[in-house]
């Protein structure tokens, strides 16, 4: 009996490979359908955590608006800029950021009068709690003008919390450094100030030259008893000043009047360095006027003018000293020295030897460098330079001849600065064999 052989194909029977391969295309099938569902399902993911992101973001929009303030608007609020299409700036502007707000009045108010730079809070909350009004003074259109200082308002804080020890002391020394410079008073006080400082710099020209601080900044000094004696003088001319300022600040004034001194010498040292050059002809190379400079200081010639109708020398009658007095103490500003009597008729012999103090310090500076600028000028040697010409000076004085001529010269300098009226010398070199004589010919 024969049993039939079916056939294989790598040891499978044809039902077995059948079989097999119904099997493949169902689990072909299942895990397409599998795919399918998967990236149905992530699809419906997303989109759930993109509502609930959404969502999220204008639930806390809000919030964020009240915690932050003047936050942009959304993206959606901006008003589009189409091209060639007009549109309104200003509202465009105002929408995307906020409209413009005017300053608290208790800031106003407090600046108006505290006399003094208040830093402005950067919250309108802070700005209204920590500048209150000051019940001590008046209405702005009092006519009495009182304008007391509120000692509470010398130290503000700029910003809401508190503040460290630290950071308070650097803002109370500012304030205190504040108030030794003239923007610290009010007006009626910076006019009388600068009267002060012109008073000052008379001094300064026919008294002491170089004044030493702490002598003028003293209880007795010179600076509070000009500041004394420009207040009776404003006073006996019925002029108003604001209160509260004196004597409280009497000492911060002092200051105020003495660093003047230092403007006042910069001042006439600027104007020395333009005219020398000019009126001692200084030009060529270096070299060259290191010499000239040298020839001038020698015997001291850059003081010596014309020679006379007598053929006699002209001491102290420089044309660049005159040219220096005319722009030094007779020009046009509040604090020129033209509006003291002492000045009307003659120009003061101290007033002349300071500026030629200052001419032979340029001087020097050309003989050794052969050019100048202001730093190179110190006023470091200036007093013992003072000292020397003050001797030339007594020597010309104790003359008849020579002081008669001086004072001559003098008034017509004076004369000229009251009208005006300038009239040009040239200079004349005159060779000595010292640096430090005057010659009585």
């Amino acid at each position: 009996m024969y049993r039939r052989t079916e056939r294989t194909w790598n040891g499978w029977t044809e039902d077995e490979r059948r079989n097999q391969g119904c099997v493949r295309q169902m689990r072909d099938r299942s895990a397409h359908e599998n795919e399918d569902i998967g990236h149905t399902q992530r699809h419906q993911g997303q989109d759930d955590r993109q509502n609930r992101h959404k969502d999220h973001r204008e639930r806390s929009q809000p919030q964020a608006s009240r915690l932050h303030g003047a936050s942009k608007p959304a993206r959606s609020n901006a008003i589009a800029e189409v091209p060639n299409v007009d549109y309104d700036v200003v509202k465009r502007h105002q929408k995307t950021n906020r409209r413009a707000r005017s300053p608290s009045p208790t800031y106003l108010h407090s600046v108006r009068h505290s006399g003094f730079t208040v830093n402005r809070p950067n919250t309108k909350r802070a700005c209204t709690s920590n500048l209150r009004p000051n019940n001590n003074r008046q209405a702005a259109g009092d006519s009495d003008g009182d304008m007391k200082v509120d000692t509470d308002l010398e130290v503000q804080h700029t910003s809401v919390g508190h503040h460290t020890k630290a950071a308070k002391n650097a803002q109370g020394g500012a304030v205190v450094a504040k108030r030794k410079t003239l923007g610290f008073f009010p007006d009626l006080w910076v006019k009388l100030l600068n009267y002060t400082k012109a008073c000052f710099r008379l001094h300064i020209a026919i008294a002491d030259p170089f004044p030493a601080c702490e002598e003028a900044l003293s209880d007795t000094g010179i600076c509070l008893e000009l500041v004394t004696e420009s207040i009776v003088a404003w006073e006996a001319q019925n002029c108003c000043l604001e209160a509260g300022f004196y004597p409280q600040y009497e000492h911060d004034m002092a200051t105020v009047i003495y660093n003047d001194s230092i403007n006042f010498h910069s001042r006439i040292k600027q104007i020395v360095i333009n005219v020398v050059p000019v009126e001692y002809k200084l030009s060529g190379s270096e070299s060259e006027i290191k010499q000239k400079a040298s020839a001038l200081l020698k015997g001291s010639t850059y003081l010596r003018g014309e020679r006379d109708e007598h053929d006699r020398t002209s001491n102290f009658a420089h044309s660049g000293l005159r040219s220096v007095c005319l722009q030094a103490f007779y020009d046009s500003g509040s604090k020129s020295l033209r509006q003291f009597p002492e000045f009307h008729n003659t120009i003061p012999r101290k007033a002349l030897l300071l500026v030629a103090t200052i001419v032979r310090n340029v001087l020097h500076v050309y003989s050794i460098y052969g050019h100048v600028n202001t730093k190179q000028t110190a006023l470091g040697d200036s007093e013992k330079v003072y000292r020397k010409l003050t001797h030339m000076l007594k020597q010309v004085t104790d003359d008849e001849y020579h002081s008669e001529k001086l004072d001559d010269t003098l008034r017509s300098w004076a004369k000229a600065g009251m009208t005006g009226v300038v009239v040009d010398d040239e200079p004349q070199d005159i060779e000595s064999d010292s640096d430090w004589v005057v010659e009585l010919d």
